[in-house]
């Protein structure tokens, strides 16, 4: 098997705007959801589907609490207290490539923070969550 093409976790890394978010070490992007609209009619032997809204899907990323992180961690909650819009946060995949809101495609798309929570366990570091819902678009490889 070949190994080309294949990208090393450890060399991921999220950035909010051109601050990098710190202690994060887990990312998961879902891609887009799409609806199915039932369009069977009388006399058909099988179900006839259409596509119908696509749906974003929440990203989910965690790692350790880290604090103060002002660019970072620290500004997402904010971004969850307030209920801000957020267009420029990045998942790069490596040094160069990245994943973010195709706003070429959904000039309207942007990230709602929807939730967060701290973890602490006595025998280990503080845990960081978050779920950030992609709203009126999806996110592209960059």
């Amino acid at each position: 098997m070949s190994t080309t093409g294949m990208k090393a976790g450890k060399n991921c890394a999220l950035k909010l705007g051109t601050f990098n978010v710190q202690g994060m070490g887990k990312w998961s992007i879902p891609g887009v959801k799409w609806d199915l609209l039932d369009a069977t009619q009388f006399g058909d032997q099988m179900k006839q589907f259409l596509f119908g809204l696509g749906d974003g899907g929440e990203i989910s990323f965690s790692g350790k609490m880290y604090s103060p992180d002002p660019g970072g961690q620290d500004a997402l909650r904010t971004a969850n207290l307030n209920q801000s819009q957020l267009t420029d946060l990045f998942f790069y995949q490596d040094a160069t490539s990245y994943w973010a809101l195709a706003t070429s495609a959904y000039p309207s798309s942007y990230l709602l923070v929807t939730a967060w929570k701290i973890d602490a366990d006595a025998s280990g570091l503080l845990q960081s969550d978050y779920t950030v819902k992609v709203c009126g678009g999806a996110m592209q490889l960059n």
